[in-house]
């Protein structure tokens, strides 16, 4: 097993969203001047095993809209073509896709893709609501009509200590888990290695 991590640009974040404060006061935080934090990579991973390819996000593009609370810095040779061709790849090698949660710095580079792109069921009905959709038209990025994602349920059971899996290899040794907080529905990838580290203990 090869585990890759793909950079695909930077991001600057307001120190107001790494260290929110709890209550309406978080948002105006978000929303007015304030200390801005070092670029911070954005990125994708792409795990090779048993002759699978499995990207994990898919990072960012040139268009991204900066918000008031992020800053992104992205060139043409940030995006995943090259962020791939650096690891001896390119996008057509890519077996299977999986986005973690639905923000545009973890999706867009799936224009790039002739493969579809996984998505955690609750995830998406948790973007397409009308909470999802009015959040996403305040910060200028909607679901785009060009990505194609296909909705998978985590309907493997538990994998030791997450509540909901979905295998993502025949052996089991690629896993999609529930890890929601940062969005409702978001999903964390445990790889098992050559050395069985990842394998939940009973």
């Amino acid at each position: 097993m090869k585990i890759h991590f793909l950079p695909t640009g930077t991001l600057r974040v307001k120190h107001a969203f790494l260290h929110p404060r709890a209550g309406f006061r978080r948002r105006l935080d978000l929303l007015t001047p304030g200390p801005w934090s070092e670029p911070l990579p954005i990125g994708a991973w792409l795990i090779e095993h048993d002759g699978e390819r499995i990207l994990i996000d898919a990072g960012e593009t040139t268009s991204p809209k900066d918000a008031p609370f992020a800053q992104h810095t992205v060139t043409p040779e940030d995006e995943l073509p090259s962020a791939l061709k650096a690891v001896g790849l390119s996008p057509g090698d890519v077996t299977t896709a999986v986005v973690t949660h639905l923000h545009p710095d973890h999706y867009r580079g799936t224009v790039h893709l002739k493969t579809p792109m996984l998505v955690n069921a609750a995830e998406w009905a948790e973007a397409t609501s009308l909470r999802g959709r009015m959040i996403q038209r305040l910060s200028g990025a909607p679901l785009p009509d060009t990505v194609d994602f296909k909705l998978v349920d985590l309907s493997d059971g538990p994998f030791g200590a997450f509540h909901a899996s979905r295998a993502l290899t025949t052996d089991g040794r690629v896993v999609l888990v529930s890890t929601p907080g940062h969005t409702h529905g978001h999903t964390s990838v445990i790889a098992i290695d050559d050395d069985g580290i990842g394998m939940p203990s009973n």
